[in-house]
Formats: structure tokens, sequence, C-alpha cells
């Protein structure tokens, strides 16, 4: 700890491949944890009625986040920089596919609430006046 920040760590990059390849390893722990729930997700999504239409987008990201994991563990394993960059290919396919998502899911909401307004005022005032009685 009595080392100061500069000579702890050099400024170059060759020097910081080795810790750029043992952190890829690390994160596919969380990366395989992650893709494992997007699976079980998508399973449990074929088997509703609606969902089924809807199921292979889980799937997708499962197997997407499953690939990522693997590239990073070989990357670190083999030290192999074109496994490395094929994780990185593969989370940056993972946040486009999340974040195109989650705009979608913002405008489907908007659209829902601008179309079903009126319902929504008048159950939302009988649920207070439920709350009301009950409290």
């Amino acid at each position: 700890m009595s080392q100061t920040y500069d000579s702890q760590f050099s400024h170059t990059p060759e020097s910081k491949l080795p810790q750029v390849h043992q952190l890829a390893g690390k994160m596919s722990i969380w990366m395989r944890l992650l893709g494992t729930f997007f699976l079980l997700c998508g399973v449990g999504l074929i088997f509703t009625l609606i969902g089924v239409l809807f199921a292979w987008i889980p799937l997708w990201i499962g197997l997407i986040l499953l690939q990522a994991a693997g590239k990073a563990e070989r990357a670190e394993s083999w030290e192999n920089t074109d496994q490395l960059m094929g994780m990185l290919e593969k989370l940056r396919l993972y946040f486009l596919v999340s974040s195109a998502l989650a705009v979608l899911l913002i405008a489907f909401v908007l659209v829902f609430i601008y179309y079903f307004r009126n319902y929504l005022d008048r159950y939302s005032t009988q649920l207070m006046d439920l709350v009301y009685l009950y409290l």
C-alpha cells in the first residue's frame, strides 16, 4: 500500500492487457448467471398464452450473454485478444437490444396511458375509495 498509484500501475497498453483478460474472466461468472436467468424467463414465457409470442427475446438475450461469458473465459485462460474482442462485441449487442427494448417499453406505456386515461381515472378513483374505506 505504500506504492503510489503511478508506480503501481503502468500506463502502457501492453501491461494492462493481462489485467483486462483477468477482469473478463471475473465478469464471466456474472454474465453466465444473468444469461441463465434470461433463459429461464424465456422458457417460463413459452408456457403463457401471450408470452409465447415474445419468449424469443429473453431466450436470445440469454444466449448472447452465455456466448459472451464463454468468450470471456477463453480470453482469460488463453489470453487471447480475439476472444476478448468477441466478448465485447456480444456485450455491445446485449446493451443494444436491452436499450431498444427499454425505449419500446417506455413508448408502449406512454401510448397505453394516453389511450386508456379515461379508464385509468375511473378505476383510480374507485381504488382510492376502497383504500379510504379500509383506512
